[in-house]
């Protein structure tokens, strides 16, 4: 009966002499000591189900439930073998080095482990592990990517897609800023691009991009697109020279040597009126929002609406010699609120060598009021300074006067020099207004007017670098800081500080053609007579980015408060250009014509109470 059941029903209690005793069995018995005995019986207790990188080590465990004698394991992974550690209860732990997976593997790798017993008799366990050991893939959106370039200060969203067995992050670096990458429902992310953080020369700006999957493993690319200062230009259909430039609220007004005049878009850049000036423009045009006003080279002095009607002409005078101030000079007499101021030069007949103010006469024609003959104002427009007094230069003569509505009240100072452009004035203090006249014998003088400025004489300060002579070819502007430029004959811009010491002096390619306009955060801009805009840093006056507009710049530049940079070229084109600062610089007079509208009325307050720019 014994036999019988050991021949049919083996077991590990079963008795044998031979392997074949144990046949018909569970599969796998075999004969020791004379009793059927089963292979080793083994599971795999631990293996990792996460994935990990082939930088990490796996442990794996295995319990051996049984076997004959102390058991033998490896465990096999990509043609290497691992030996374990024993550990208490049947337990064996191998610790896996994942550097024996092939390199840029990702996804799942095989294993398996042998448990053999002291006969030799072995079973095989099989198991995987999860390995990821390439970076992320980067992949950018074709639609959110710029072709063409885009207006600096514009902001891009780039959209990002990442590859990979783990769930990733993104970050991304623009210049010197950093920060990561929001991540989207769908798994995409999104990259803040703000073209403003290019360095200010650039014409493409550079993403660089670092994807980090959850195992360590970084993927990076960089990535950039065109991006340019142009926001548009306009171009007069004649090509004639643009001659003189301000700034409305939503409008360019550009005044040309032809007849015609443009109002330009701001925004689009299309031209959205043309009224006709009747002759060729000079110097610079001035507006007071609602009408503009232009000297023409007939001698006529103009009044025009923004929508293209002529309020009035008046005229012929004496020669015009440059645009005019423009303010809302005292009433004692009746005069209406804004009155323009010009001046002419030494001339045929009697109109020369005077001020002229205009305002509207009851019935809407003009009503001009001039002095008597004064000097000769061969270059330049007047200025109207904090208390009304009207400044100008002259041939070897400096004029203040003040007019009432009615009458005029002036003084002339003799002076060795001859000024040109228009003067800079400071903001009043203690010992009253003060005055920057831009000479053509070698010097810039600071003349400081007493408080009440037609009695005495004012202090004249010439500034000039010891050692080298400056000819002023542009009058002054002053930044915040006091510092005054000035564009010079031999291709230089000079800083000089408030005490009237050079702070600096840089040659440019080419002569500056307009005095430089003073921009908020310290930047300097000037056009120049082959046709560059350069964008200068005060500090130092090295050149930060530069425009080529291919023709000669005549006006002083134009700067928004949106940072948008306007001038003209003796092409005819209008140009807008996007900068790096907010508006004028917050200065008694960062521009000439003191401001945007180039009113020359240093009253008109550039910011609010609230510090906001305003035009």
């Amino acid at each position: 009966m014994l036999a019988v059941l050991a021949a049919c029903l083996p077991s590990p209690r079963g008795q044998c002499q031979a392997d074949a005793d144990c046949a018909g069995g569970a599969a796998g018995l075999f004969c020791a000591d004379g009793i059927c005995q089963s292979l080793p019986s083994a599971t795999l207790s631990e293996v990792p189900v996460k994935v990990l990188g082939r930088s990490q080590t796996a442990t794996v465990r295995v319990r051996v439930e049984r076997a004959r004698g102390a058991p033998v394991l490896s465990l096999s992974l990509a043609g290497a073998e691992v030996a374990p550690a024993a550990e208490p209860d049947g337990v064996y732990r191998f610790d896996v080095p994942l550097t024996l997976v092939p390199a840029r593997t990702e996804g799942t790798v095989p294993f398996s482990v042998s448990v053999t017993d002291d006969l030799a008799h072995p079973v095989v366990l099989g198991g995987a592990l999860l390995v990821d050991d390439l970076a992320p893939r980067i992949s950018i959106d074709p639609l959110t990517l710029p072709g063409a370039a885009v207006v600096r200060g514009t902001r891009v969203s780039l959209r990002v897609t990442l590859s990979d067995l783990t769930p990733s992050t993104l970050s991304f670096a623009i210049g010197g800023a950093s920060g990561a990458a929001a991540a989207q429902a769908d798994g995409s992310f999104v990259v803040p691009v703000d073209t403003s953080a290019a360095a200010p020369a650039a014409a493409a700006i550079e993403v660089a991009l670092a994807a980090t999957d959850a195992v360590g493993n970084v993927a990076r690319r960089d990535v950039s697109f065109p991006i340019t200062r142009l926001r548009w230009k306009a171009q007069e259909p004649s090509s004639s020279a643009i001659v003189g430039l301000a700034l409305v609220a939503s409008e360019v007004v550009a005044t040309t040597l032809g007849s015609s005049v443009m109002l330009i878009d701001r925004t689009s850049g299309l031209i959205s009126g043309s009224p006709h000036l009747g002759a060729g423009a000079r110097g610079n045009v001035a507006t007071d929002g609602t009408f503009f006003y232009a000297s023409r080279v007939d001698s006529q002095f103009c009044k025009i609406g923004l929508d293209g009607t002529t309020r009035w002409c008046c005229g012929p005078l004496g020669i015009l010699v440059g645009g005019a101030a423009i303010g809302p000079l005292p009433a004692t007499h009746g005069a209406l609120a804004q009155t323009a101021i010009v001046a002419t030069a030494n001339g045929a007949g009697t109109d020369g060598k005077r001020l002229y103010a205009f305002r509207d006469a009851t019935d809407g024609s003009c009503d001009a009021k001039p002095t008597p003959q004064l000097a000769n104002f061969r270059d330049g427009a007047p200025s109207i300074a904090t208390d009304g007094t009207i400044y100008s230069g002259g041939v070897q003569a400096v004029i203040a006067a003040q007019f009432d509505g009615l009458t005029w009240t002036t003084r002339v100072t003799p002076e060795s020099a001859s000024y040109l452009g228009q003067p800079a004035l400071r903001a009043p203090s203690a010992q009253g207004e003060a005055a920057l006249f831009a000479t053509q014998q070698g010097f810039v003088d600071f003349l400081g007017f007493p408080s009440a400025p037609l009695a005495g004489a004012p202090a004249d300060a010439p500034a000039q670098a010891s050692g080298d002579v400056i000819y002023p070819a542009t009058s002054a502007t002053l930044a915040s800081d006091g510092t005054a430029v000035v564009g010079t004959q031999d291709s230089r811009l000079v800083a000089f500080t408030p005490a009237g010491a050079v702070r600096w002096s840089v040659a440019l390619p080419s002569a500056p053609t307009a005095a430089p306009t003073q921009g908020a955060g310290d930047v300097l801009y000037v056009g120049t007579l082959d046709g560059t805009l350069f964008a200068l840093a005060l500090g130092d006056g090295s050149v930060l980015w530069s425009f080529a507009a291919g023709a000669p710049l005549r006006t002083p530049p134009a700067l928004g408060c949106d940072g948008t940079l306007y001038f003209g070229a003796d092409s005819g084109a209008v140009f807008a250009l996007a900068t790096d600062s907010a508006g004028l610089a917050e200065s008694p007079w960062p521009r000439e014509g003191h401001d945007v509208r180039g009113t020359g009325d240093a009253r008109r307050a550039l910011r609010s109470t609230s510090g906001a720019c305003q035009e």
